[in-house]
């Protein structure tokens, strides 16, 4: 269902509204409306988080150790499907800024157990409230029910 309100992009320095170009046929595909959404999300989300110094990846990250205590970064790279090399680079990055807590994993010396800093507690807070603002600007159009129903329906689609 198209949104009553036109969404802009900027193309070549040019603004389209999205109902100005047909997707014809494209329209049908799922997967072709959540790329789309996720750009327009992830284009409006930088301009919100401008001037906050946010790393690509490091809210994702934050959350998952926040939620998974003593994680493996093995496992992050896995749920983001990222390289090692690019895992280990974030990481060293948010350990850097005091964010995470690097410690070798009790069970098993070879993997590394992630845990969040207090100043990385602090630092998803405060990343989780500016997401929380924009994700309501995306979704202002839907009730509480029909989110709901939006997350539980995408819930369903496995992902592989």
């Amino acid at each position: 269902m198209p949104s009553a309100l036109p969404r802009k992009r900027k193309t070549f320095g040019s603004a389209v509204t999205s109902q100005s170009l047909s997707l014809g046929d494209l329209n049908d595909f799922l997967g072709i409306k959540i790329r789309r959404i996720q750009r327009s999300i992830n284009r409006h989300l930088s301009d919100a988080l401008e001037g906050m110094d946010v790393a690509v990846g490091e809210f994702g990250t934050l959350g998952l150790i926040a939620a998974n205590p003593g994680l493996a970064q093995i496992d992050i790279a896995r749920e983001y499907d990222i390289d090692k090399a690019t895992m280990v680079g974030l990481l060293d990055n948010l350990e850097a800024a005091g964010y995470v807590r690097r410690r070798k994993h009790p069970k098993d010396r070879r993997r590394n157990a992630l845990t969040l800093t207090k100043k990385g507690v602090e630092r998803f807070e405060e990343l989780k409230s500016a997401f929380a603002a924009q994700e309501a600007s995306f979704t202002q159009t839907l009730t509480k029910a029909e989110k709901k129903v939006l997350m539980d329906l995408l819930d369903r689609i496995p992902l592989q």
